[in-house]
């Protein structure tokens, strides 16, 4: 059997309590159940790792195609890229784009473009892959 306890709470926030009580149709102690859950994201141990696997292999890969820009190395890139686009549900489009100057255009513009939008791609990874959101 459930214990209840009595807990005080401003006026404004009660107000607020009550219109999405209202609202949705549900309990007070289900809608703050439901806020303190979205505190405390729980994260998903084996999407982690699969996160952190595609964004060491994307780094590599890019790294490789710096060191090397040989087409071989880009074709790599370039699948590595749409493997994530595909599994991750990641727009790496612009990342895509600028890539595919790499070969041609060695240049420091180029590689710092490459760099941000590698910086970019991972923080989507992240935020989309391992907490399940769209922002990023």
């Amino acid at each position: 059997m459930t214990k209840w306890q009595i807990i005080r709470v401003p006026e404004p926030l009660f107000s607020k309590l009550k219109e999405l009580s209202e609202k949705e149709g549900i309990a007070y102690h289900h809608i703050i159940s439901r806020l303190l859950e979205k505190q405390e994201p729980k994260v998903d141990e084996k999407q982690l790792d699969r996160v952190a696997w595609y964004i060491v292999k994307l780094s590599m890969s890019i790294g490789r195609l710096k060191e090397m820009p040989v087409d071989a190395n880009l074709a790599k890139t370039l699948k590595t890229i749409m493997q994530i686009e595909e599994r991750l549900s990641v727009d790496l489009q612009g990342l895509k784009e600028e890539v595919k100057k790499l070969p041609e255009l060695m240049d420091t513009q180029v590689i710092i473009k490459v760099n941000e939008l590698l910086k970019e791609a991972i923080k989507q990874m992240i935020v989309k892959g391992v907490l399940g959101r769209n922002e990023g």
